[in-house]
């Protein structure tokens, strides 16, 4: 699968996050060619804004709430977004690198062309998600919820779905057999599954939602 990488205008200028964020608010220019580096935050509200060609790098915005914020050619780095509010955000050409969403509320947001790498979205909401063109390589999506939501051209490797509601997102064309599938949430007739691939221990486990005992 090729997806496009982030691509940076040269050069990148440091910034404080908060400013940058009240700027946006007076000037409603977005936010371009910045590079934000260990900001903290807790518990703040932040209202819209934009980004493109940004970088972020060890940020940590724990139980912070964005509002419709917009992501493009940007990258997270080592960034901590824990049990924050990020509705209805609109995410392309981003890369998640080792960065942690645990909790975070991503429901109804838009991701595309993305390339994420061991990434914690445990117990993440991530309902009516719409992903196309994304590549998750050892992610640990734990508990989380990606029930009603629209994959199309996303790829798995290597992730944790232990427990993970699915309930009516299609996982068809997509290849689940190296990845975590234990316990997770779907249909009766387990029609989420439909055109994916699995492996035959998966399957095993699988089929006990249909009433089969498998010896």
């Amino acid at each position: 699968m090729r997806i496009l990488q982030p691509e940076f205008p040269e050069p990148l200028y440091p910034a404080d996050f908060s400013a940058a964020v009240s700027e946006y608010r007076d000037t409603e220019e977005r936010i371009e060619q910045k590079i934000f580096k260990n900001f903290r935050a807790e518990n703040e509200r932040f209202g819209h804004a934009e980004f493109f060609g940004c970088v972020f790098e060890n940020c940590k915005f724990n139980d912070c709430a964005f509002e419709r914020f917009e992501y493009t050619n940007a990258v997270f780095r080592g960034c901590d977004f824990s049990n924050g509010s990020l509705r209805n955000s609109y995410f392309k050409q981003c890369a998640f690198l080792q960065s942690k969403w645990m909790g975070a509320d991503l429901s109804e947001s838009v991701l595309k062309e993305i390339v994420a790498t061991g990434c914690n979205f445990s117990y993440a909401n991530l309902n009516a998600e719409k992903m196309q063109n994304a590549c998750w390589k050892e992610c640990d999506f734990s508990f989380a919820d990606v029930a009603m939501g629209k994959l199309k051209g996303v790829a798995f490797s290597k992730c944790d779905f232990t427990r993970v509601n699915f309930y009516t997102t299609s996982l068809k064309g997509i290849n689940l057999s190296d990845s975590k599938l234990s316990g997770i949430e779907i249909s009766a007739d387990l029609s989420e599954l439909k055109g994916a691939t699995i492996n035959a221990v998966q399957a095993a486990d699988l089929i006990k939602n249909l009433g089969v005992i498998v010896q």
